[in-house]
């Protein structure tokens, strides 16, 4: 009977704090300004809540990605918002095709969107720690081409640093790994 009772005990711990964790992620809405609930570097927020957002998602486990459609002066008008923050390492990182999100919890099923940006702090950075510093953020702004956006149209200011997806990489190396194989 006492191992019956602890049993139950403990399903009702886990199943409580599994509702609490899922309840601490949350989709954003579309229209309006973002809070994140946490002080985020100067300027995140305001980036955050741009109006060419689409569609958004956040944690308390530590990121929040927004999604953000556009043409390429409104793209351009964010990468040089995106520019002005400070303290951080800023980086671009391109996508050959046009992005299309499954939403989380919504009934709309895709969500057509231009960029990304991408909020990471405390918990979700620790696999990519090389140390044992728990504070810090990491912004990326990701680019999906499509005829929106294309690179001819991007304008990087140089304190961004400019990155490839890997998708064309990855595929390059498929092909020569099929290629070599007898």
């Amino acid at each position: 009977m006492k191992k019956m009772l602890m049993l139950a005990c403990a399903t009702v711990i886990i199943l409580a704090c599994g509702a609490a964790i899922y309840g601490l992620a949350m989709e954003l809405p579309n229209e309006g300004p973002v809070e994140l609930g946490w002080k985020f570097p100067a300027g995140v927020a305001d980036l955050a809540s741009s109006r060419n957002r689409v569609h958004g998602f956040m944690s308390t486990f530590g990121y929040a990605d927004l999604w953000y459609a556009g043409d390429a002066k409104a793209f351009n008008a964010y990468l040089a918002e995106y520019a002005k923050l400070k303290d951080l390492s800023l980086q671009l990182v391109i996508h050959p095709a046009p992005g299309s999100k499954l939403r989380q919890y919504v009934s709309e099923p895709r969500a057509h969107y231009d960029w990304e940006l991408s909020v990471k702090w405390g918990m979700s950075l620790q696999a990519e720690r090389k140390d044992d510093k728990a504070e810090g953020f990491v912004v990326t702004l990701h680019l999906f081409l499509s005829d929106a956006v294309t690179l001819d149209d991007i304008a990087v200011p140089a304190s961004v640093e400019v990155k490839s997806g890997g998708e064309i990489e990855q595929f390059a190396a498929k092909h020569r790994a099929a290629k070599a194989k007898p």
